[in-house]
């Protein structure tokens, strides 16, 4: 009885998660509203709950006050170079 209680709530999660996955709002915040540019690499993830992550912060923020951020979690760069980290 325990084990297929267990079966079906792992069968429930894996079916569920994908769903739950399809609700990040991604935004790009290049140098054009609403467009991802050629030379634009930011972009931010934001998921059900409100986190907000910042990905590559890029030459096209203009810093911490920049309008476009709002309230920033966490910030990810995928490497070192000035395109994805700025000056």
């Amino acid at each position: 009885m325990k084990t297929t209680f267990a079966i079906t709530a792992l069968a429930l999660e894996l079916v569920t998660s994908p769903v739950d996955a399809q609700n990040v709002k991604i935004t790009p915040v290049g140098s054009h509203p609403g467009e991802l540019c050629a030379n634009d690499r930011a972009t931010i993830f934001e998921d059900l709950t409100g986190v907000r992550i910042l990905y590559d912060v890029a030459y096209n923020l203009t810093g911490t006050d920049d309008p476009r951020l709002g309230e920033i979690h966490l910030i990810l760069l995928s490497h070192l170079h000035g395109d994805h980290m700025g000056d």
